[in-house]
């Protein structure tokens, strides 16, 4: 029964989708109508659309603010109910939702919501001390750094060592400057 655990940053990618016949008098740009909207989940959210169907069981850990985490858990229930989900919340890092605005099947406009923070070293050690606990270990861990705090250059050495430990590869999605953190990952994926 393979398994997997995912690691990283995630948001709520939220799609705001519509017809646009006419520009707006206000300026050069289209007014959409008839707006349906849509939430799906990105960051580590989008890897877990890539890799769900190759593994039976799918760890995804995440840490974001309590008070947010209703719509990851209410897009989790509707699209992966099986995956075991663990939120460890900062108070400080809500969610972040990347909001999209199409007309006409193109992509117009984009606003995003966020506060980028890194998590705090209880979150990091509580975080370290789940991941030593999963019984049984996954086979391969999968660490998504999209540079929004979750991935600490703590928090990574320390997981790609257990991880080096106990003989579990670990994949690296990167972002940022500094892939000195990714030291010792079996595989980093160019990005």
């Amino acid at each position: 029964m393979p398994s997997i655990l995912l690691l990283g940053d995630i948001v709520i990618d939220r799609e705001f989708s519509g017809k646009a016949t006419r520009l707006a008098p206000e300026g050069p740009f289209p007014v959409v109508c008839g707006v349906s909207a849509g939430d799906d989940l990105g960051c580590v959210g989008n890897v877990l659309r890539n890799v769900h169907d190759f593994f039976d069981v799918v760890h995804m850990v995440t840490a974001v603010s309590p008070s947010t985490l209703s719509l990851v858990s209410a897009v989790l229930a509707d699209r992966f109910p099986n995956v075991k989900h663990r939120n460890f919340d900062q108070l400080q890092r809500p969610l972040p939702v990347k909001n999209r605005v199409r007309a006409n099947g193109a992509c117009i406009a984009r606003f995003d919501q966020e506060t980028v923070a890194p998590i705090d070293r209880s979150a990091e050690d509580a975080i370290v001390g789940h991941v030593r606990g999963l019984s049984p270990a996954p086979d391969v861990v999968i660490i998504s750094d999209y540079a929004k705090g979750f991935v600490t250059k703590s928090l990574c050495e320390r997981i790609i060592s257990l991880c080096t430990q106990s003989g579990i590869p670990t994949l690296v999605d990167p972002k940022g400057e500094d892939y000195a953190k990714y030291r010792g990952c079996t595989l980093i994926k160019p990005n």
